[in-house]
């Protein structure tokens, strides 16, 4: 199903998401594009595998919002509720870009256990990490020590 350094991108009507797995219970969300954009978080999440292909994704992010993905990874669609901090429901349909390829820095990142605070906060789908995240002499860190 989905694992640990895998990103999907659910393109919903206003905005679009980034999920990326950062290990068996945390995620980061990321609003990539249209409303809210610049938003992330990192949360613990829940994942139940209903059947081959589908799947419940669900999270509480630190504002107070409540996320519930039911994941068609066959189809291709999401099926979204969401509960805003600020109050109301929203019901949500979408395309999903699944990455199946798990992205090489979160591998690395979870290789030698960096928590630092520069490696943290970054989108681990972008460039950053080569300069940090070389291995040199097994740190896993030529610039900064995070571990």
């Amino acid at each position: 199903m989905l694992r640990i350094g895998q990103v999907l991108e659910i393109t919903f009507p206003s905005f679009t998401p980034r999920i990326t797995f950062r290990s068996e219970r945390e995620l980061t969300v990321e609003i990539v594009a249209g409303e809210n954009t610049g938003f992330a978080d990192t949360v613990e999440y829940k994942m139940v595998v209903v059947r081959d292909g589908l799947v419940v994704l669900s999270w509480q992010e630190h504002i107070g919002s409540t996320i519930v993905h039911v994941l068609d990874l066959i189809g291709n669609q999401a099926y979204t509720f969401v509960t805003p901090a600020r109050g109301g429901f929203m019901r949500l349909n979408g395309r999903i870009s699944l990455n199946l390829q798990p992205n090489r820095m979160v591998q690395e990142r979870q290789r030698f256990g960096c928590r630092c605070e520069l490696c943290r906060g970054r989108s681990w789908n972008s460039s950053f990490g080569n300069e940090f995240h070389s291995g040199a002499a097994g740190t896993g860190h030529s610039t900064h020590s995070g571990l």
